[in-house]
């Protein structure tokens, strides 16, 4: 189970919202609502719950569709509100679109997209295989994705055996948002493996992010990198491009 406090709107977040791991087979996975606000009598406590269909889904991380609580000033859609919690699954490939409004502490599930919908493996075909997490450039129209393994790769623990035989991603993807088709692929090096978290500027203008690498196959080190939108020869938007920016070295146990 891992925290994303989100605020409902108000100046002072109120209410967190979590992902639930199903405990059984017979349960799905849920997402609870927390009250964050110091002096409710129910601080702290689940207040609310939206079980989601089907299982396993497997929630890692997710966030809201807009990036401000009142909406982007600097993207193009300024006055789209931050209503909507978008919720991929880890081991499902499905991404679960969740209204907050107009009760937030009772959220409902509005659509699910699936990849056995034949339209979306069309408009979305692309070499990605594996996608931990996601970060937006709403104002540039742009969407970047990691790679990380397949779940019987991660459930039990990092595999040596896979780890050495580069089985792990080693790439970002970029999306156009508008057309939602893949733009460009960034080989981050056949060493770099299992590429996790990213975060994007949070200045919504500028076209830079950051993504964590956990393993480097030559020793063990992990690894910070940087991605940014690269210039073409008169100066305009070119590739986006990626270079490594922060090394940890691996230390004995």
């Amino acid at each position: 189970m891992e925290p994303f406090r989100f605020g409902t709107g108000r100046s002072v977040e109120q209410l967190a919202y979590i992902g639930l791991a199903a405990e059984n087979a017979h349960e799905s996975d849920r997402i609870g609502v927390v009250d964050t606000t110091p002096d409710s009598a129910a601080f702290g406590q689940v207040v609310g719950r939206l079980e989601l269909p089907r299982n396993p889904n497997r929630l890692l991380r997710f966030g809201w569709n807009a990036c401000g609580t009142r909406g982007c000033r600097h993207a193009p859609c300024s006055a789209e509100e931050r209503r909507y919690l978008v919720v991929p699954g880890t081991a499902s490939s499905r991404i679960q679109l969740i209204d907050t409004q107009p009760d937030p502490r009772m959220p409902r599930l509005v659509t699910v997209i699936d990849d056995a919908d034949e339209t979306r493996r069309i408009r979305y075909c692309a070499p990605q295989h594996f996608a931990p997490d996601i970060a937006w450039h709403l104002g540039h129209h742009t969407m970047v994705t990691s790679e990380s393994g397949r779940p019987d790769m991660l459930e039990r623990g990092v595999s040596s055996n896979v780890l050495v035989d580069g089985e792990h991603g080693r790439w970002l993807h970029v999306w156009d948002t508008r057309t939602r088709t893949h733009r460009q692929a960034i080989d981050l090096g056949r060493e770099q493996r299992m590429v996790l978290r990213l975060q994007a500027a949070h200045n919504p203008t500028r076209a830079y992010g950051f993504a964590s690498v956990m393993f480097s196959l030559a020793d063990l080190s992990g690894s910070v990198f940087l991605w940014y939108l690269g210039r073409d020869a008169t100066g305009g938007s070119g590739e986006w491009k990626a270079q490594r920016v922060i090394t940890i070295r691996a230390r004995p146990g």
